[in-house]
């Protein structure tokens, strides 16, 4: 009889503190998956942005829109969606004014003989084309070589604005159409890789070609029947970027592995105050004497040709590119931009006046800045396809008088921009940004002016499944930065009087009943650029916090807040000072709280 009555003033109890207690949880947001993950929140951002997708190339994002982000590193193919990809005399192309004729004399650039695609003499487009019918971001590319003809023709069929030219004798683009983004690459004894990028997801096509033509720009023309080009290693694929060629004969083969999900990603509000960060040839860059800048034949991390060439000059001189910029003392200022090799091992990033600037070098080779440089603190990340995002943070001192000037230049191990240069020596560069930081966030496009992303979070004001008296709450947060005072998660009133939030850097919860901070566990850290997952429990009498299944914090409030009416994911009270910068993988909210062994085995 004892028990069944103790049995029944237990419950009792737990009935009359809210919820029913329960292990199962009460919210659970799981934020790798896709936007689908935040219905019934509310994204607020009320700026565009930009974001890395699930094909790992950097996209923009509409205001008030959540981000999902992606490991560019992650993406991989082994597709080719095409069959015979040598064999064109097949019936799996279409042949439009053309014979393909066997050459022995002629060696392939992957071993092996390959067709020659020789003209008819009528009048019009001398095309082989596959039919394949497909919406998304493609990329179609062929190796091929000159013969009679020098100028390569391809295009997506049924896209508008789908067509580029190459000229296989001096190895550029020529006329690149708005629909797609084109890239020539040298190979050996003639041969190139050609290939276009489709721009629009949204449009389908419905097969892809390639033609010999006359001039670039024109794909009619009348042939002298005997003229022709080299072409072999058909392949198209998902993405944005030409990867293996994969050879074909009766089937399609290989798979696609889409970018593995970092999480919902949160930013504070920063400002690109370049005025063109992409555009390097326009006169808002100064240039050295002995550098060209163009731009280049190239994919971008952006799926585009906003690539931009910069080449030495042969002599002694600068090879640098800059603008300049009035800086505030004391402020920390963070400047980057995405850099790939051509065929020299060191880009500069330059930061400084005319006269006390810093030159650090960044080694594509060995992926490291070995010369380093008092006062500067620098950082790369690989994003795929051979391009690093590059950075380097300084502090304005007494000493940075005047203007100052951030770029990028052609450099050695010794930092040295200013050397003898034997000509060519060459670096991609595209994406430059400059902001007041003290690490780099998501790119912020400017084409003219400064351009400012404003601070964003997830809310939601329906909050019936939180208990106002006892929860535990599980989070999985990646900072991007090293954070002070930042809101990984906060439930509060709309003030800062009554809240219960969880903070970085420093790691530590609080609770506030009347703008009075009750006792809370102590600070126990966050782990930048890595996973933290973090378990915290509240009740009158009880909290606890344990992050990475570490040490067991607790403390005792003696109150807890009753009007919590709004719940927000990346911040902690409406301040936009406040706002976390990073990935958030997971929340789940328990209305009970559970034993603080319970969230250490959790979090582990």
């Amino acid at each position: 009889m004892k028990r069944i009555l103790l049995f029944w003033l237990l419950a009792s109890s737990a009935w009359a503190q809210g919820p029913r207690m329960t292990y199962t949880p009460t919210q659970v947001l799981n934020l790798t998956a896709t936007t689908s993950c935040c219905t019934g929140y509310t994204i607020t951002r009320t700026t565009p942005s930009t974001r890395i997708n699930n094909l790992g190339v950097i996209e923009p994002v509409s205001t008030n829109t959540a981000r999902i982000e992606y490991d560019a590193t992650t993406f991989s193919t082994t597709q080719n969606l095409l069959t015979q990809s040598e064999s064109y005399n097949t019936s799996d192309w279409a042949k439009t004014n053309v014979s393909v004729v066997s050459s022995t004399t002629i060696a392939g650039p992957l071993g092996g003989s390959v067709p020659k695609i020789v003209e008819s003499s009528a009048t019009g487009g001398h095309v082989v084309l596959q039919s394949s019918n497909a919406a998304g971001i493609y990329c179609w590319s062929v190796y091929a070589k000159a013969g009679e003809r020098n100028w390569l023709w391809l295009y997506f069929g049924g896209i508008s604005g789908g067509s580029a030219w190459f000229d296989l004798t001096n190895g550029v683009v020529g006329t690149n159409e708005s629909g797609v983004a084109a890239q020539i690459t040298f190979i050996a004894n003639g041969w190139y890789r050609c290939s276009i990028t489709k721009l629009n997801s949204a449009a389908a096509h419905t097969g892809v070609a390639f033609a010999s033509s006359l001039v670039s720009g024109t794909g009619s023309y009348t042939g002298d029947g005997s003229s022709g080009l080299y072409v072999t290693a058909a392949q198209l694929e998902t993405g944005a970027f030409p990867n293996t060629y994969r050879s074909t004969t009766t089937s399609s083969v290989g798979m696609v592995t889409y970018a593995k999900p970092l999480g919902l990603l949160i930013e504070e509000g920063r400002t690109n105050q370049l005025t063109f960060s992409q555009a390097l040839t326009n006169g808002a860059w100064g240039k050295g004497a002995q550098v060209v800048v163009t731009q280049a034949a190239g994919i971008s991390p952006f799926g585009d040709n906003n690539t931009f060439q910069l080449t030495a000059v042969a002599g002694t001189g600068n090879t640098y590119v800059r603008q300049g910029f009035s800086v505030t003392l004391g402020t920390t200022y963070t400047f980057s931009a995405y850099v790939k090799k051509v065929n020299w091992s060191y880009v500069g990033i330059r930061a400084g006046n005319t006269s006390t600037y810093a030159n650090i070098a960044f080694n594509f080779d060995t992926q490291s800045f070995p010369t380093p440089v008092s006062g500067y603190t620098t950082g790369w990340k690989y994003v795929g396809n051979g391009w690093y995002r590059v950075w380097v943070t300084h502090t304005i001192t007494a000493t940075d008088v005047g203007n100052i000037l951030a770029g990028l230049a052609i450099s050695d191990i010794g930092n040295n921009e200013v050397r003898t240069y034997s000509g060519g020596e060459a670096v991609w560069v595209t994406g430059c940004q400059l902001e007041i930081g003290a690490f780099p966030t998501s790119y912020i496009p400017a084409t003219g002016a400064a351009v400012t992303r404003n601070a964003e979070d997830l809310k939601t004001a329906s909050v019936s499944w939180f208990n106002k008296y006892q929860g535990t709450i599980l989070v999985d947060v990646t900072p991007i930065g090293a954070l002070s005072n930042k809101g990984m998660f906060g439930f509060t009133d709309g003030t800062l009087n009554n809240r219960i939030d969880l903070r970085a850097n420093a790691g530590q919860p609080y609770i506030s009943v009347g703008g009075v901070n009750q006792l809370v566990p102590g600070s126990i850290g966050t782990n930048g650029f890595v996973s933290n997952r973090y378990g915290f429990t509240y009740r009158v009498g009880s909290s606890q916090l344990v992050r990475n299944g570490g040490t067991i914090n607790t403390a005792i409030p003696t109150s807890l807040p009753t009007a919590i009416n709004l719940f927000q994911l990346g911040n902690m009270d409406g301040n936009t000072g406040q706002t976390f910068s990073g990935y958030i993988t997971s929340f789940r909210y328990y209305p009970l709280s559970h034993a603080g062994r319970q969230i250490q085995a959790w979090t582990n």
